[in-house]
């Protein structure tokens, strides 16, 4: 939030100052999710899900990266095609989730490169319509032996 507002600062434009202030409240609320979250992971509860476009929580966690897309020189493409199917989500864990996936894209892609975000609508398997989301780059990719232990908590193949 300090980089942000230090930037508008030096620019001193009413559009610096609008993302100064899209991007502290993203970040706030970022902030209070995690805070939430630990309290969550100390003392269970029930999910509080609720329709939404699977645009909004994949865009806000795109403005929350932004930092570090730009720092990596990573380009954003966006190809939506579902802005009109809802989820059924609970719409802060799908955003950390998808932050999740913008930031590791962005560190395997060192010297730059293409992140592209896309959206769609597809059947399940009994032929309704789900919205999917897909975030695609030209990073380095995981390695062979990683692949099994990707969903393990904590791991990671960073020093």
């Amino acid at each position: 939030m300090a980089g942000r507002a230090q930037m508008a600062q030096r620019h001193q434009t009413r559009e610096s100052y609008g993302k100064l202030v899209d991007a502290v409240l993203a970040a706030s609320e970022r902030g209070a999710r995690v805070v939430e979250g630990l309290t969550r992971f100390a003392v269970p509860h029930e999910p509080v899900r609720q329709l939404t476009p699977i645009e909004l929580p994949l865009e806000t966690a795109l403005l929350l990266a932004g930092r570090e897309m730009e720092n990596q020189q990573v380009t954003l493409v966006r190809d939506y095609r579902a802005t009109e199917e809802l989820v059924w989500a609970e719409i802060g864990e799908l955003q950390d989730v998808f932050l999740a996936l913008i930031i590791n894209a962005c560190q395997a892609m060192p010297d730059g490169g293409v992140l592209t975000a896309t959206t769609t609508v597809e059947s399940d398997k009994e032929g309704r319509p789900q919205a999917v989301a897909r975030l695609a780059d030209t990073g380095v990719g995981i390695a062979p032996a990683d692949l099994p232990r990707i969903f393990d908590p904590f791991y990671t193949t960073k020093g």
